[in-house]
């Protein structure tokens, strides 16, 4: 990798880190005519793009995997783009392709641990999608979005109190999450009732 590129990639992530989302995807639109080749800037636009042009997001997301068939960081990468899009069936084919590729040393090994328990978790494959999601949990409870797919599952199945644990500790890692907050303080009701919310517990309404 050109040391060009590596300045373009270390700009988009100080702009993504910094919520300057328009500034990030102008970047990286320069960037995908510029290195049409590198599967790590069509992976960054195709993240860039996504709820914004989804379709793009996906265009880019098998780009990326055209570009790098066999790096199964790419491949993973790739597969996660597509599961958030809905594309399951292919984020399935994408993972079996990284786990095929991926050595002892992978080091998005959790990742892809928990990206086949998310598929399996989107087909009703409940049962199934237990044991990979809580071992990518247990391995890095500091990854985004680990504890919460975990927990989500727990709390559907009534197991209210493995949950809870499951989300504590990914707050421990994300303490301004608001979705884990949210799922701390449901559960903590169904526990405890009322009474074990903080007195400064507020709740809003949505609308139906």
């Amino acid at each position: 990798m050109s040391s060009m590129l590596e300045q373009v990639l270390e700009r988009s992530r100080e702009l993504a880190r910094a919520g300057l989302h328009a500034e990030d995807l102008a970047l990286l639109r320069d960037a995908l005519d510029e290195y049409p080749g590198e599967p790590e800037v069509a992976l960054r636009a195709a993240v860039a793009y996504y709820g914004e042009d989804d379709a793009e997001a996906e265009r880019l997301a098998r780009r990326a995997a055209t570009l790098g068939p066999e790096d199964p960081v790419v491949l993973t990468r790739a597969a996660s783009v597509m599961l958030d899009l809905g594309r399951t069936d292919e984020a399935l084919e994408l993972t079996g392709r990284a786990r095929d590729h991926a050595d002892h040393d992978f080091p998005l090994l959790a990742d892809l641990v928990h990206l086949a328990g998310r598929i399996a978790l989107v087909r009703g494959e409940y049962e199934k999608a237990e044991s990979p999601l809580r071992v990518a949990f247990e391995n890095q409870p500091e990854s985004f979005g680990h504890g919460q797919y975990l927990a989500t599952l727990l709390e559907s199945q009534g197991r209210a109190e493995e949950a809870l644990e499951v989300v504590e500790e990914s707050l421990r890692h994300w303490p301004d999450d608001p979705q884990l907050d949210v799922q701390r303080i449901r559960l903590r009701l169904t526990l405890f009732g009322p009474d074990s919310l903080p007195s400064d517990t507020t709740f809003t309404q949505s609308a139906d």
